[in-house]
């Protein structure tokens, strides 16, 4: 009487398991399969004239938003972008990769340089304060500091810009930004 429920309940745990291990696999080669069509994306960038057709990338990406390959390859239009002055389109990369957590603090450090070089200075400032809030222990924050002190500088608020330099010298006392940071200070009037 007794072996019938069980037959039914061995016969669920295995239909349970071979599901699971179905899933699995399927995600496992879909995973697979984004990564294999985001090479795909860059070595047609390798193949075109002068490596400068980004087309097959863009479509890439903007079919798989929200995804790691698909923020990485954002960032990348995002920079080439940037590097031809294209700054909107930059900007726009570079919220997209932002929207992937893994990319989140790398693709905002970036965003900041694209809204600086558009002159959005309180976007800038706004989003530096964000970053310090999240991310001050990332390693662009100290590049981020700058960038915000510029934003401020260019803005006209300088004595906020110079106490943000002096954040930036106690933040990394000794390279580059710290130097540039000093040069600041005693050169902002």
């Amino acid at each position: 009487n007794h072996k019938k429920p069980v037959i039914i309940g061995v016969a669920c745990v295995i239909a349970l398991i071979l599901i699971i291990c179905g899933v699995q696999n399927y995600r496992a080669k879909k995973h697979q399969k984004l990564w294999e069509d985001f090479f795909l994306a860059q070595y047609k960038i390798a193949q075109s004239e002068n490596a400068s057709d980004f087309s097959a990338l863009e479509t890439f990406v903007n079919q798989n938003k929200n995804t790691v390959p698909g923020a990485q390859g954002a960032l990348m239009l995002g920079e080439f972008y940037w590097s031809k002055q294209d700054y909107k389109k930059s900007e726009d990369f570079y919220t997209q990769a932002a929207k992937v957590k893994e990319f989140e603090p790398l693709a905002n450090a970036s965003l900041i340089v694209a809204k600086i070089s558009q002159e959005k200075y309180d976007e800038v400032i706004s989003l530096a304060n964000d970053f310090a809030k999240n991310y001050g222990t990332h390693f662009a924050f100290t590049q981020v500091l700058l960038n915000k002190a510029i934003a401020l500088e260019l803005s006209g608020k300088t004595n906020e810009a110079k106490e943000v330099y002096k954040q930036i010298i106690q933040q990394e006392p000794t390279g580059y930004n710290a130097a540039f940071a000093e040069n600041k200070i005693r050169t902002l009037k």
